[in-house]
């Protein structure tokens, strides 16, 4: 094992610390590794009894946190200096394996912690050209929200995001230093742990000789010993071949094409609905009292539009109606974790035999901090954003049948990027629960049942839509994150009040309504479903991994987020969920 002393170690920061590219050292760390490899012969010339001893076909790398992402350039990641816009490839075609610790996942649209700012280099890393074989290790309470607000899971993006062959180590309980100390006197650890470390360093070792020497069984036996029964220390997930990823790029045809709506990023609800007279419309708007929802039953409405909103509090959504001078909008009891709310507030429509013309699905769940559930076990985010409005519009399909050409509106979001469907564990049951996690799981399921409603529904006259409305600061769902992470994120100013900028996704609450009313009642759709909009329009596809910062929210759709069978996939889950 060769350990290199890089220009970023501390013991060299008072002679180096004032060059430009410290303190990262990002290139300089990985060039030395290939200089290593370069000067083998000396190094075996200068060591005692290691002469004859070096095999120069059998080379790994490993490294933890920053030494993770150095090792991660050299099995083939990307990426592209902030200052003068290269790419840069550092791959070292003379290591063939590799051991990633803790190292830091893909960058732009995840890389959005209160520290992200602090290393741009890191928001470029692109992991899905990281080919070489390599066994990735992460902290199941590994929660960097420095830089990013995806939990744990982040930390695995090298084997999610990278083609295979790839193996993942969960290391259960384990945070950032995996149950290690940076020294005698460190207290940068909360999770110290003899055994943990005993049993990665088992691992680890077991997983290059198996590597190397494909009849040494030393990798299934360490398997075995480590990672099953009760006492079991991680988790292990394998793949030999590209693996599907929040980034893939999608060879199914698909609808996502701009049509030139003609409005803007600053359009508003009235400005979509100027001139639209939507007399004998009848809609139904969850959550359609307070924030978005709010400005979305008002623009219907004010167009002639005869609007029910659903609500789980009626008296206080009744109260924000009337001080809005809505009073003849209905509101009726609905609450989406409680199947049976839903089933009622369905059959009071389908009772007065009306048709359904619109259905907007507004209402959303502000992400807990701490995992909370539903009667059912469900996690909440999950349950109200998704799962209560998928039981909601079937119940209403005979009314949305009837009317004969009606629209269904799930009101999504940007962090649709962020992450597919958690297949084996959406309920975060196994892993650890984040809260931005459970958010863009939620909203993903937003879009994917817009895409399959679609899918199913369109013969019957009932078309399916997704919207991006933008972020609006003001609101419960956004209000959640706390004031300093909407300071680190451009969305107030020093004083509190909202940035507003919506050629940047920032929005008033009336321009991020646009949208939803866009999608609900657009003549320019006619014909088009199942599509995930934002700023007025369809929204382009785009896979290519973009930073979020303070003055840029990617947004455009994704496609896991529109991939058919992963709808079909979800609509299957969703109907066993109600069915149990």
């Amino acid at each position: 094992m060769i350990q290199p002393n890089h220009l970023g170690a501390p013991r060299l920061s008072n002679l180096v610390g004032h060059r430009p590219e410290a303190p990262l050292f990002w290139r300089s760390r990985a060039e030395d590794m290939s200089a290593v490899l370069d000067r083998l012969d000396e190094i075996e010339q200068a060591v005692p009894q290691l002469a004859g001893r070096m095999d120069r076909t059998e080379v790994a790398v490993a490294g933890h946190s920053l030494g993770g992402f150095t090792a991660s350039l050299l099995l083939g990641a990307r990426i592209t200096d902030p200052d003068t816009g290269e790419e840069v490839r550092l791959q070292e075609s003379r290591i063939t394996q590799g051991v990633l610790l803790a190292a830091p996942g893909g960058g732009g649209d995840t890389f959005d912690g209160f520290r992200a700012h602090q290393a741009p280099i890191l928001r470029t890393l692109d992991l899905t050209t990281m080919a070489t074989p390599a066994l990735v290790v992460a902290g199941g309470k590994d929660d960097s929200q420095h830089w990013t607000t995806m939990g744990p899971n982040w930390h695995a993006d090298a084997y999610r995001l990278a083609p295979g062959p790839k193996t993942l180590l969960t290391v259960l309980g384990g945070e950032h230093l995996l149950g290690a100390v940076q020294g005698h006197d460190s207290i940068e650890t909360t999770d110290g742990s003899p055994d943990r470390v005993a049993a990665i360093v088992e691992l680890t070792a077991s997983y290059l000789r198996t590597a190397f020497t494909p009849d040494d069984r030393a990798w299934h036996t360490a398997q075995q010993a480590l990672t099953t029964g009760p006492g079991a220390f991680g988790r292990i997930e394998t793949k030999q071949s590209a693996h599907p990823s929040t980034r893939r790029t999608s060879s199914v045809p698909h609808r996502q094409h701009p049509i030139g709506s003609g409005f803007t990023a600053a359009s508003t609800a009235a400005d979509v609905l100027a001139g639209a007279d939507l007399t004998g419309t009848y809609a139904v708007v969850t959550g359609g009292h307070a924030g978005i929802g709010l400005e979305v039953t008002r623009a219907l409405a004010e167009a002639g539009a005869s609007v029910t909103v659903g609500a789980r509090d009626p008296e206080r959504a009744t109260a924000a109606l009337t001080e809005a001078g809505l009073e003849a909008v209905a509101v009726d009891r609905l609450d989406l974790l409680d199947p049976a709310s839903i089933s009622a507030f369905a059959d009071h429509r389908l009772q007065t035999g009306r048709p359904l013309h619109v259905l907007v699905n507004c209402a959303a769940a502000p992400p807990p901090k701490q995992l909370q559930r539903d009667s059912r076990g469900y996690e909440v985010q999950f349950a109200t954003n998704h799962l209560g409005h998928f039981q909601l519009t079937l119940a209403l399909r005979p009314a949305l049948r009837a009317a004969g050409g009606a629209r269904v509106v799930n009101v999504s979001s940007g962090a649709q990027r962020f992450s597919d469907i958690r297949w084996d564990d959406p309920h975060f049951q196994r892993d650890e629960y984040h809260q931005g996690a459970a958010y863009a799981q939620s909203k993903v399921a937003n879009v994917l049942f817009a895409v399959a409603l679609d899918h199913r529904w369109a013969e019957e006259g009932i078309r399916g839509y997704a919207v991006h409305p933008g972020v609006i600061v003001g609101t419960a769902l956004n209000s959640a994150a706390g004031r300093d992470a909407l300071l680190a994120e451009g969305l107030i100013d020093e004083s509190g009040r909202p940035v507003i900028d919506p050629e940047r996704g920032k929005k008033t609450p009336r321009q991020g309504a646009a949208t939803i009313v866009f999608a609900a009642t657009s003549p320019l759709l006619t014909g088009i479903g199942g599509v995930y909009l934002k700023d007025n329009d369809i929204a382009p596809l785009d896979d290519e991994v973009r930073p979020v910062t303070a003055h840029s929210a990617p947004a455009d759709a994704a496609s896991h987020s529109i991939d058919p069978e992963s709808a079909q996939r979800l609509w299957e889950l969703s109907e066993d969920l109600l069915r149990s």
